[in-house]
């Protein structure tokens, strides 16, 4: 059963769950605005009430957050709808012809896709993703393999990846993984990400020489890091609708 917290004109739900544990605890286990509420067996109702009353900035911080989120993400559908979608950190139209064979072109701030009659029929979702992972594939390789040569990084394979919680990785194997959502960013923060993970094959760490050899190829990596945040939002966007 779903319940409601007041909290300084907000209406937040709640539910509670059982647990095995032997405290109480509080979380949002998904992108939704819902909180779960973890009890062990053996607390009253007004000890559980107290508890949450007392993480009540806590709850109310991170309601607005996914909030936002929910908002945004909403924002994004409304908007490829109309016919808009996001690419390279600018607005693009999106543009449908009939062909004979499919494909996808990024040009006079258009996304134009060829494609036969009966495959326009489909879902306008199904449309984009393979259109949009495959442009984000072509340009995160090259991009991914400039960047390595101009940091003198050796690398042996880029990986696009479907990632529903980071931006990239590495392995010591010196293969770099990146999400396809990058597509999305402006440039300036795909080569923030990029230069990030190359360095991790210099340093797999966060340690200060680390983010040296990122000030180096990055000097502005500070600032690029506060700008990804703004975007967290787009990471998964085609698994939340």
């Amino acid at each position: 059963m779903t319940l409601y917290l007041h909290l300084k004109n907000e209406r937040i739900p709640y539910i509670i769950k059982p647990s095995k544990a032997r405290s109480l605890s509080l979380r949002y286990p998904n992108t939704e605005a819902l909180l779960l509420v973890e009890v062990p067996k053996g607390y009253s109702e007004k000890v559980v009430e107290d508890f949450i009353r007392k993480k009540s900035d806590w709850i109310l911080k991170h309601y607005r957050n996914r909030q936002n989120l929910q908002h945004q993400r909403s924002t994004f559908w409304a908007n490829v709808e109309k016919g808009k979608i996001l690419y390279l950190g600018e607005q693009y139209s999106i543009v449908f012809q009939e062909a004979a064979h499919n494909r996808v072109q990024m040009k006079d701030r258009q996304m134009r896709i060829n494609m036969s009659k009966s495959t326009r029929k489909a879902p306008l979702k199904s449309i984009l993703y393979p259109a949009l992972r495959a442009l984000a594939s072509n340009y995160l390789k090259k991009r991914t393999h400039e960047l390595a040569q101009h940091t003198h990084t050796i690398i042996k394979t880029v990986r696009i990846k479907d990632h529903s919680s980071k931006w990239g990785s590495c392995s010591s194997l010196k293969n770099i993984n990146l999400n396809w959502h990058l597509i999305f960013l402006p440039p300036s923060l795909i080569d923030y990400v990029i230069i990030h993970e190359l360095m991790h094959l210099r340093e797999m760490n966060h340690s200060p020489a680390f983010w040296q050899w990122v000030e180096r190829f990055y000097p502005k990596h500070k600032q690029a890091r506060k700008q990804m945040k703004a975007y967290q939002w787009l990471i998964g966007i085609f698994d939340s609708h």
